[in-house]
C-alpha cells in the first residue's frame, strides 16, 4: 500500500510537467553573425494567459527592452523554435546563424579557442617545471600560479 501511495504521489508531482508543452525559444540572429536566445520562463506568464500569448507577450517585451533586439525584431531577423532544435549549450558561445541557415557551429572560432586553452596549459606546465629546478615544492607553485 505505501508503495502504491508513493507511485501515485510521484506521478501526481511529475504529471503537469508532463503535459504541459515547453514555451517555445525565439532565436534572435544579429547583424554580425551572432545569436542570442531568449527562453521564456513558465513563471512568468498569468494564470489566464495562454502559452501561445504569452510567448507572444515575452518575446515583443525582449524586442523592445534591449536596443540590439529592437532592430532585428522590425527586420524579422528572428524565429521561434522548438526547445529540442536548439544545439547542444556547451558550444553556445560558438553559435553563428542567419534566418536562411540557421543555428550552426563555428568550427574555426571553436578550434581557435580550444588551442589557445591548450597552449595556456603548456604554458602553465612549462612554468611549473621551471619552479620545480629552482626548488620550490608543488604546493608552493600551485600557491604561486593560483594569483
Amino acid at each position: 500500500m505505501k508503495i502504491k501511495t508513493l507511485f501515485l504521489a510521484l506521478f501526481l508531482s511529475l504529471a503537469p510537467s508532463i503535459v504541459q508543452a515547453e514555451m517555445k525559444h525565439r532565436v534572435w540572429y544579429m547583424p554580425d553573425g551572432t545569436v542570442r536566445i531568449t527562453i521564456p520562463a513558465d513563471s512568468a506568464c498569468s494564470k489566464n494567459e495562454s502559452q501561445a500569448s504569452c510567448e507572444k507577450r515575452i518575446f515583443e517585451e525582449t524586442g523592445n527592452e534591449i536596443p540590439e533586439l529592437k532592430a532585428v525584431l522590425s527586420s524579422g531577423d528572428y524565429e521561434d523554435i522548438d526547445p529540442v532544435l536548439k544545439p547542444d549549450r556547451a558550444d553556445r558561445e560558438y553559435w553563428r546563424g542567419s534566418k536562411a541557415t540557421g543555428i550552426r557551429i563555428d568550427a574555426a572560432a571553436k578550434n581557435a579557442g580550444n588551442q589557445e586553452r591548450l597552449k595556456r596549459q603548456a604554458d602553465k606546465q612549462s612554468a611549473k617545471d621551471k619552479l620545480k629546478t629552482l626548488g620550490l615544492t608543488d604546493s608552493e607553485i600551485e600557491s604561486l600560479l593560483e594569483r
